[in-house]
C-alpha cells in the first residue's frame, strides 16, 4: 500500500525505519516543526525528518493541519492510508477523510487503558506488570477508535520509561507492519474498545516530578522509574534540588538508625521517623529515606547542575548531617 507516515520523536523513527524496509511504500512524511533544543536553543530537526530526508522522501512540517495549502499537498502523494505514530497533535477530519482508508495509529498501551500523551510513564507510575501497544482506527476523538491488533508485554522490575520505551517501539514496529499486511487482503476485524476500562495517561507536567515523600516507598520508586528522563523525580536537600535516578524499595524496612555523613559512630534512635527523614547515610550501607511506608534506598542521583552520581560517590564529598529531611 501506499502510505503516508506522520509522526517526530525517537519512538516513531523505529516505525518508520521499520516500514521502509517493508513491501509497503512510505510516499510522503508529516512531523512536527523544528523546535529549539539543548543549552544553545537552536531550531533542531526532529528524528523523523532526518530519516525522511535520508531515504529521499518528501517531508512536511506544517504548523497547521487545517491549512489549505497543507491538505492539497497531502493529497497530491494519493496514498491510501496514513500511519500515526507519536505525532504529538490530534488529525481533524479533513486529514483523515485525505486518505481512501483513513488513518491507523500506533499507540504505547493496552487501549482503552491509559489513554493520552505518555502512556509508558503512566503505566510505570501506576505501578502495572504489563503493558503493549495497540493499532486502531483513528477517529476525531483521543485515542477512541476500533482496535486493529493488540499485543502485550511484561514491564520488567529494572525498566525505566527509557528501557521500556525502546522495548515498545520495536515491537509497535513489528506490530505495525502485521497489521498493513492483514489490511491489506482485508483480514482484519476491528472491535470497538471497552469503554469501561478506560484510564488517563495525561502529558506529564514538572509538578508531576516533585517527590511526595508521604508516598509509599513503592510509590515513590515507580515515579522515579516512570518519570525519566523527563521531568525526573525531584527532592531539595539544604534548599537544592536533586534528581533521583535510580532507587530501590523496601516496605517492611523501619530501620531508623540515622548516621552523620560516612561515619557510623553518631547514631540516634527515633522510632518515628518523619517522611523524608535521613535514616541512614553510608557509602557502603547506602542512603536510605523514610517515606509513609517503609523506606527508599537512593542509589544514584543528580544534583543541581551536576551529572549523575551513584550514592556513594555523593555521600563521599557530600556528608549529610544526621536527621536530615528531605523537603
Amino acid at each position: 500500500m501506499k502510505i503516508v507516515f506522520l509522526g517526530t520523536p525517537a519512538f516513531a523513527d523505529v516505525s518508520l525505519k521499520r516500514l521502509l524496509k517493508s513491501r509497503h511504500r512510505i510516499v510522503g512524511v508529516v512531523t512536527q516543526p523544528d523546535r529549539p533544543k539543548g543549552r544553545s536553543k537552536q531550531p533542531a530537526p526532529p528524528p523523523i525528518k532526518e530519516t525522511a530526508r535520508g531515504a529521499g522522501i518528501p517531508c512536511l512540517q506544517p504548523e497547521n493541519l487545517k491549512e489549505p495549502s497543507f491538505l492539497i499537498q497531502l493529497k497530491s502523494w494519493s496514498a491510501e492510508l496514513a500511519v500515526v505514530v507519536a505525532y504529538g497533535r490530534i488529525l481533524p477530519s479533513s486529514v483523515i477523510r485525505a486518505f481512501q482508508k483513513g488513518a491507523i495509529n500506533l499507540h504505547a498501551s493496552l487501549l482503552p487503558k491509559f489513554r493520552g500523551a505518555a502512556p509508558i510513564q503512566w503505566a510505570l507510575i501506576r505501578g502495572e506488570t504489563e503493558t503493549g501497544v495497540t493499532i486502531f482506527q483513528l477517529d476525531e476523538q483521543l485515542d477512541h477508535g476500533p482496535i486493529l491488533y493488540q499485543t502485550l508485554h511484561p514491564i520488567r522490575p529494572e525498566d525505566t520509561a527509557v528501557t521500556l520505551s525502546e522495548s515498545l517501539a520495536k515491537i509497535g514496529a513489528e506490530a505495525l507492519v502485521k497489521t498493513l499486511d492483514l489490511l491489506e487482503t482485508g483480514s482484519i476485524r476491528p472491535k470497538p474498545q471497552d469503554e469501561s476500562h478506560i484510564s488517563a495517561a495525561p502529558r506529564l507536567t514538572k509538578q508531576e516530578g516533585i517527590i511526595d515523600w508521604k508516598l509509599g516507598c513503592q510509590e515513590i520508586h515507580n515515579r522515579v522509574r516512570g518519570l525519566q528522563p523527563w521531568p525526573g523525580a525531584i527532592t531539595h536537600l539544604t534548599g537544592q534540588p536533586i534528581k533521583l535516578v535510580a532507587t530501590h524499595p523496601d516496605p517492611k524496612r523501619h530501620d531508623s538508625e540515622i548516621t552523620s555523613g560516612a561515619a557510623s559512630s553518631s547514631r540516634s534512635h527515633d522510632p518515628a521517623l518523619a517522611p523524608g527523614a535521613v535514616a541512614l547515610a553510608d557509602p557502603v550501607q547506602g542512603l536510605w529515606i523514610q517515606t509513609g511506608q517503609g523506606q527508599l534506598r537512593i542509589d544514584r542521583l543528580q544534583p543541581a547542575g551536576g551529572t549523575p552520581l551513584d550514592t556513594a560517590a555523593f555521600l563521599r564529598g557530600h556528608p549529610i548531617p544526621a536527621g536530615t529531611i528531605l523537603t
